[in-house]
């Protein structure tokens, strides 16, 4: 049911202008999908009841990616009658914000329509907009996807952003209580969300108080929340966590001129949900991976250092990604889970052989470095050299100054002989006339302190890399 209503030409730039002023990318729906198959995040969006939210929704790609799946669930699981019940459920389950208005209208009507089209597959019959399932739908979408700036909590008109929780009473649901809440207070200690103190001097200025910061509704039918009756609030509701926050966030400041610098802002979305989610996965730049670009480096070795945080998929060339975007660095798709270890990334690489590599000769502990075992090339001791050899100093490079072993040696110099000369004569293997040969040098010649000159060794051609 879901690609039917969006599988459309997918265009993933309105325009130039608006990925140049709100870093505005539209994400394929094969990224979606990988997004959303995410263990972790795949079994939350099964459960009817699994809180979601988009921090920035667009047009609502992931919202209505998510609202397909659940809806799904809703009819395989439960009887005919009880669908549009559950359906309604599924709905108070997902959350939206949105910056632009015009998104933001087709993000709501796209969800609509989508559980219209459902409703209307299960039952064979059309849903009149005059129905109580139709208003309460609608109630539920508009509640739930809000207009607003993720991060500075507050919409255009620079109110605060409010949302609505949906508590289900009795089991199976029979009501709900709907209970508007400040999105910042997701955010405040956990002593802000203790319940609030009333003067009984001046109860109606308290009341207004309060009001002004959360509503509570009368308990009613889920299929009657549209005409739910305030109630009398007095304390506030308790703080939660989204049990998933997934999305693709901008990725830069909002343009002010025509130039196209503007400093990155992912990063700031990345923190946001992190700190109200659990679980989180976005699609961003990935050069954060490689501590570059313009993000905070402190921020950077943050998350290489994050346990929880994995990469699920990266692409160098962000064209194939997102047609026509060059995002430097290439894109990544990231997830963290709070309550999984997954070991930190530390060294970033997209292949799977070298990050196998790096895992194996990491230090045991801290002390430990590969670097103790890895040695340039062989050196000459070029005081011991030149003493016997001054005319040497004319051949070896730099003006002499060059100790390291060279492709020509053995031709340059000539001090390598075919045999040993004594016991202690160092075997070399080298480039004559361009064939591989061993040849012996006197050690007194070697300079073999702090070296692995007498360890065994492993010869690579330069060919491999």
């Amino acid at each position: 049911m879901y690609n039917s209503i969006n599988n459309k030409n997918q265009v993933f730039i309105k325009s130039k202008h608006r990925v140049q002023k709100h870093g505005e990318v539209f994400t394929p729906q094969w990224v979606i999908d990988k997004m959303i198959a995410i263990p972790g995040i795949k079994e939350k969006a099964e459960d009817i009841f699994a809180t979601f939210l988009e921090p920035s929704a667009g047009e609502g790609a992931f919202l209505l990616a998510i609202e397909s799946i659940k809806l799904g669930v809703a009819k395989e699981r439960y009887s005919k009658p009880l669908f549009a019940r559950y359906a309604l459920w599924a709905l108070t389950s997902i959350y939206g914000i949105e910056v632009l208005e015009d998104n933001l209208a087709l993000a709501r009507q796209n969800m609509l329509e989508l559980f219209v089209n459902y409703y209307e597959a299960v039952y064979g019959e059309a849903l009149l907009e005059e129905s109580d399932i139709y208003k309460s739908a609608k109630t539920i979408i508009w509640a739930n996807i809000i207009q607003g700036n993720t991060l500075t909590h507050k919409d255009k008109s620079a109110e605060k952003l409010i949302f609505s929780r949906w508590e289900p009473i009795g089991e199976p649901p029979h009501s709900v209580k709907r209970i508007t809440f400040l999105y910042s207070s997701l955010f405040e200690p956990e002593d802000k969300n203790k319940e609030v103190q009333i003067d009984l001097f001046n109860i109606p200025s308290a009341l207004e108080s309060i009001a002004g910061q959360h509503e509570c509704f009368a308990p009613t039918d889920i299929e009657l929340v549209w005409k739910a009756i305030r109630d009398m609030p007095y304390k506030q509701p308790e703080k939660f966590k989204f049990d998933v926050i997934i999305g693709n966030p901008p990725y830069q400041e909002e343009a002010t001129g025509e130039g196209t610098q503007t400093p990155p802002i992912y990063h700031r979305f990345m923190e946001e949900a992190y700190k109200i989610a659990n679980r989180v996965s976005f699609i961003t730049p990935a050069r954060f991976l490689y501590n570059a670009g313009a993000t905070p480096k402190a921020w950077n070795k943050k998350m290489l250092e994050d346990k929880h945080l994995k990469v699920l998929f990266y692409e160098q060339d962000s064209s194939k990604v997102f047609a026509k975007t060059d995002i430097k660095g290439g894109v990544a798709i990231t997830y963290r889970d709070a309550d999984v270890e997954f070991g930190a990334i530390e060294t970033f690489t997209s292949f799977a052989e070298l990050q196998g590599i790096i895992k194996k000769t990491e230090p045991k502990t801290p002390t430990e470095s590969i670097v103790n075992i890895i040695y340039a090339q062989t050196k000459f001791n070029l005081d011991a050299l030149y003493a016997e050899y001054p005319k040497l100093k004319k051949v070896i490079g730099s003006n002499g100054r060059d100790k390291r072993f060279r492709n020509n040696t053995f031709e340059k110099i000539y001090l390598f002989f075919d045999k040993p000369t004594a016991k202690d004569d160092i075997k070399v293997l080298g480039l004559l006339n361009n064939k591989r040969t061993f040849k012996y040098i006197p050690l007194r010649f070697i300079d073999s302190e702090n070296t692995n000159l007498f360890a065994y060794k492993v010869f690579i051609p330069a060919a491999n890399g």
